[in-house]
């Protein structure tokens, strides 16, 4: 079972996701995005001062996040209606 709350939290990566292979599987930057673990990336971590600011930050809200993306023209509901 999962649970989805639409004002929960994104999280991001501080390396630029690349699909896993032998010579970056130990890129644990780019492909986890535990805070705990990203805060040691210096400089690339950016301490989120503002959650709802969806531009900036390692740590965003959720609902900022989609209108954003909602103001860039992709379709919220779908997107919502596929990740559940």
């Amino acid at each position: 079972r999962v649970y989805l709350y639409r004002d929960g939290l994104a999280r991001f990566c501080t390396q630029p996701y690349s699909a896993a292979a032998e010579q970056n599987k130990q890129n644990s930057y780019a492909h986890l995005t535990n805070s705990s673990l990203n805060k040691a990336n210096l400089p690339s971590y950016e301490e989120s001062t503002d959650p709802t600011d969806a531009t900036q930050g390692s740590k965003r809200s959720m609902k900022a996040l989609f209108e954003l993306l909602r103001k860039q023209g992709h379709d919220i509901e779908t997107l919502w209606d596929k990740l559940a």
